[in-house]
């Protein structure tokens, strides 16, 4: 009996460490040239969360190995693409591209149709929360200026409520009386 629960502890033990300690590991495709673009790739992606990173020059692969608890995939290659490298999902932009030391630039793939339209999609949806912004801001200083124009009409009111009486005198605090 005490070798059972203890093969049973051992095992849920075991178990239970290699579930803890899972690694997934991928291969990435990366455009890049050199030396010098291999430690760029490789740092990007460590920063990204990966625990191992490497870059082959030649076969334009990074293989990566993280915990999926701490990252995945795409938040690796988007901070490559951010650092200027093209991904196989995803593009780097233009002007960090255009940034890159001139034997680390390559010849760029063209951008899909699916990217395309995304990217207009982007703008859309930037253009929306743009102009609505706009209305909001409008509506609110249309309220404020009405706001503005009701409080000065109510302050020459009583400014000139103030006027009059100090014309016909003070008012009587028991009220009118007939003499």
């Amino acid at each position: 009996m005490k070798n059972k629960l203890s093969f049973i502890t051992l095992l849920c033990a075991l178990l239970f460490s290699s579930a803890v300690f899972a690694q997934k590991s991928e291969e990435i495709k990366v455009w890049g040239n050199c030396g010098m673009c291999k430690k760029v790739i490789e740092t990007a992606a460590l920063k990204a969360g990966a625990a191992t990173a490497s870059w082959s020059e030649e076969t334009k692969m990074l293989s990566v190995s993280y915990k999926p608890k701490k990252t995945d995939a795409k938040a690796i290659q988007e901070a490559v693409a951010a650092s200027g490298y093209d991904t196989q999902d995803v593009t780097a932009p233009t002007e960090v591209y255009n940034k890159l030391h001139g034997c680390c630039q390559y010849e760029r793939k063209a951008p899909s149709a699916e990217a395309k339209d995304g990217a207009k999609k982007k703008n859309v949806a930037a253009w929306k929360t743009v102009t609505t912004r706009w209305i909001a801001a409008k509506t609110e200083n249309v309220k404020k200026t009405r706001l503005a124009a009701r409080m000065e009409n109510v302050r020459r009111a009583r400014n000139a409520v103030r006027n009059n009486q100090s014309q016909m005198g003070p008012i009587p605090k028991s009220g009118p009386s007939f003499q």
